[in-house]
């Protein structure tokens, strides 16, 4: 039962990250996300070395 349950999130969490990906990039520009994610890249990087 819980593999099944796990498989299910995993399924609908994609789905949501699928058409949520699709949404923000419609309404946001290529050049300000991709300069976003480096920015998120960059701090998490430095965050992971950190702590």
């Amino acid at each position: 039962m819980v593999l099944i349950g796990v498989l299910i999130a995993l399924s609908l969490l994609s789905i949501f990250a699928i058409y949520l990906g699709k949404f923000i990039s419609e309404k946001a520009d290529r050049e300000t996300l991709t300069k976003l994610t480096g920015f998120l890249f960059i701090l998490l990087g430095v965050l992971f070395f950190l702590f």
